[in-house]
């Protein structure tokens, strides 16, 4: 008997049913014991990928999921790209919140567009940074196009890498300050979100130097630490 055509007792447990769901699923993947069109053996990974099915690629998943980044900072970051965050604007449409007024400037709405870096207080912890990397943008940028412009900027690797670390820590210290003005009704001043910033960044590229870092970006890297101290 095939291994996906058992069925367990009436009376098993709850663990060995909820396996079971999964080993459904899976079934249709199937031809006897063949996975798929049997030219390669199961594994885990091509399980899983068969189970998500066809997924939409991104192009901003570069940025976001950047090896370099804090890990919370590139889940914050993800939430913010497809504008899941619980902005007012959001919470506003469910009736939960009576106004969508940003709790910032109170002149946009609290929204992800407004907020990555339309906002007058984001946009002067934007100018500080941009400043502190060395980077002329003229203009306000949104989240959406600036992680463009930044990957153009730095053509080398590295670098590319570093500068999305920075954009990802921008977007999640900005929604860290944002929810602290919510609860504290007090908003932080610029210049400790930009300190927040770099002491991060700093902390996690300098293990990024290594013997397979090129003397140019060594240097680029080892000045921004030192602009940052």
């Amino acid at each position: 008997m095939d291994w996906w055509a058992y069925e367990p007792p009436a009376s098993a447990s709850w663990g060995w049913k909820a396996i079971c769901r999964v080993k459904n699923k899976f079934r249709n993947a199937y031809t006897g014991n063949r996975w798929q069109n049997g030219d390669k053996g199961y594994t885990i990974k091509a399980g899983y990928d068969w189970l998500q099915g066809q997924q939409l690629r991104v192009p901003w998943h570069y940025w976001v999921w950047n090896s370099l980044n804090i890990p919370k900072h590139s889940f914050i970051a993800w939430l913010a790209m497809l504008e899941r965050l619980k902005t007012k604007e959001r919470l506003f449409k469910s009736g939960v919140c009576t106004d969508k007024a940003c709790l910032f400037c109170d002149v946009g709405e609290d929204s992800c567009l407004h907020i990555f870096f339309r906002c007058s207080y984001s946009a002067t912890i934007c100018d500080q940074i941009l400043r502190w990397m060395n980077i002329k943008i003229a203009g306000y940028e949104n989240m959406f196009t600036t992680w463009k412009k930044w990957g153009r900027i730095f053509r080398r690797k590295k670098l590319q890498k570093v500068s999305y670390a920075v954009l990802t820590a921008l977007v999640y210290h900005i929604w860290k300050s944002r929810n602290h003005t919510l609860w504290n009704a007090a908003v932080q001043y610029p210049r400790c979100v930009v300190e927040h910033i770099q002491r991060d960044i700093c902390s996690r590229i300098k293990s990024s130097v290594d013997i397979h870092c090129n003397i140019e970006d060594r240097n680029w890297i080892n000045e921004l630490v030192i602009r940052c101290s």
